[in-house]
């Protein structure tokens, strides 16, 4: 009969494969969503920053600074599509990831930092 700790451990590592694999079909399935919402709104205000105009004066809005700033790079580094946003998102998701996992790791070592990480999506 397996110990405790090997059944658990088992389990474990088998809740993690679950996980990953819904992460992973997460990100298939959502590749192909398109600008919705504020983004296309803060895409073009970044365009007419570029062209010269300033915002609050020559453009209103209510957002604040930083959010063109965001904007601003992710475009720059990404591109201006809704496939950079996704990038960008899953970016922020891998980072937040790995911040749980250093966070849970002396609770649970890497498994649990894992664990924790998967499930906060």
């Amino acid at each position: 009969m397996p110990s405790r700790q090997n059944f658990s451990s088992w389990l474990l590592t088998s809740l993690l494969g679950v996980l990953a694999c819904s992460v992973i079909v997460f990100v298939v399935r959502t590749w192909h969503w398109p600008l919705v919402g504020d983004a296309p709104l803060m895409h073009y205000v970044v365009f007419l920053i570029g062209r010269g105009l300033v915002p609050y004066r020559d453009i209103v809005d209510i957002n604040m600074p930083g959010t063109y700033a965001i904007e601003g790079l992710v475009i720059h580094l990404f591109g201006g599509g809704a496939l950079a946003w996704r990038l960008f998102d899953l970016s922020l998701c891998g980072l937040a990831t790995a911040a749980m996992m250093v966070l849970a790791r002396p609770l649970g070592g890497l498994r649990g930092g894992r664990l924790q990480g998967y499930c906060s999506r």
